[in-house]
């Protein structure tokens, strides 16, 4: 392939005027504005700069809550995300659910609507921005922020949520992954052959278990897990704590094996649902049950549960609430006015 031309680190592309008919394709996404492209650790990082702080909610939007919902829960949401992006202007904001999701110049009618009719509305507390946060589902109860995180606050708090779904998930994790004793005298063809169940919940564990205790070893196979209890509760009525009792077998950097060990592991909950993938243990509103073969993790709603609910929005929105009696509730004390 013959280059046109070489630019340096980066090269930034500006329209020649801002215009909802002058876009920019990145991916097969459409972009206004400005869009830089740098080089990081290898890869290119394109940037959207430069647009006007409404349109770029207009592209979060209906990203973060279907745009086909009642229009006052797309108005709480406009909200709350505008008031993390004042919150986290001068910052690059990754357009993840980690963060903030975006789909650039991707507008639609209902969503647009909800942007323009808050235009400028923003909460705050004592006069200072909020943190907006917000979720998918709390699964009947609210949790309080110091129960995610270290800070507390007072528009943050654990209650009852009875517009809530309530939607109930279940995740298994088998008992026995691998034979508990193996054959050292053809160790190499083993570790070809064998694979373990659950490979996405137990990705994380493993990693955790290589990375805090076996710092010595180049991989593990877990063989067992024994025990899976949840105890404590938060003031969300969420378990606190996860401990399991699990049994591996570890591969030295050596290449020599070691069999059977074993380790009782203990966590936060919040710790153990990311050790476990946040789409997998969609909650900690959570408890778990011992079977013959498995242990089955029952549990309510998806997400953190900290703030917003937005399938209560939607709940509530249906139920003839407005946008400000929802941020009301999900963000007691805090105050609606422009920014």
């Amino acid at each position: 392939i013959k280059g046109i031309k070489t630019f340096g680190s980066s090269v930034r592309v500006v329209p020649e005027k801002y215009s909802t008919t002058n876009v920019i394709r990145v991916a097969g996404k459409a972009y206004l504005g400005n869009m830089n492209f740098a080089v990081e650790s290898g890869y290119i990082r394109p940037t959207n700069e430069n647009i006007p702080f409404e349109d770029y909610l207009k592209g979060v939007v209906p990203n973060e809550m279907p745009a086909s919902w009642h229009v006052e829960a797309l108005k709480a949401q406009a909200v709350a995300a505008r008031t993390y992006s004042v919150n986290s202007i001068g910052k690059v904001v990754p357009d993840t659910t980690a963060f903030q999701v975006y789909g650039g110049f991707n507008w639609y009618t209902n969503s647009t609507k909800a942007v323009d009719a808050t235009k400028g509305k923003v909460l705050k507390y004592n006069n200072k921005l909020i943190s907006a946060t917000y979720y998918s589902s709390n699964g009947g109860y609210t949790e309080a922020s110091e129960e995610v995180w270290s800070s507390a606050f007072p528009y943050l708090v654990a209650k009852t949520d009875t517009k809530d779904p309530k939607n109930a998930w279940t995740l298994k994790l088998s008992k026995k992954q691998l034979s508990t004793s193996l054959s050292t005298s053809s160790p190499a063809s083993w570790w070809s052959k064998t694979t373990e169940t659950n490979a996405s919940q137990l990705k994380g564990l493993k990693s955790w278990i290589l990375k805090n205790k076996e710092t010595s070893a180049s991989d593990i196979k877990i063989a067992n897990i024994s025990s899976v209890t949840f105890s404590g509760k938060t003031k969300g009525q969420r378990a606190k704590t996860a401990s399991l009792k699990v049994s591996y077998h570890l591969k030295n950097k050596t290449g020599s094996y070691s069999m059977n060990k074993s380790a009782t592991l203990s966590f936060k909950m919040t710790e153990f649902r990311s050790i476990l993938g946040a789409t997998n243990l969609k909650s900690t509103y959570a408890s778990v049950k011992n079977n013959t073969n498995d242990f089955t993790i029952s549990g309510k709603g998806y997400g953190h549960g900290v703030g917003m609910s937005q399938y209560g929005a939607k709940m509530r929105a249906e139920s003839g609430s407005s946008y400000s009696s929802i941020l009301s509730f999900y963000y007691p004390g805090a105050k609606l006015t422009t920014n």
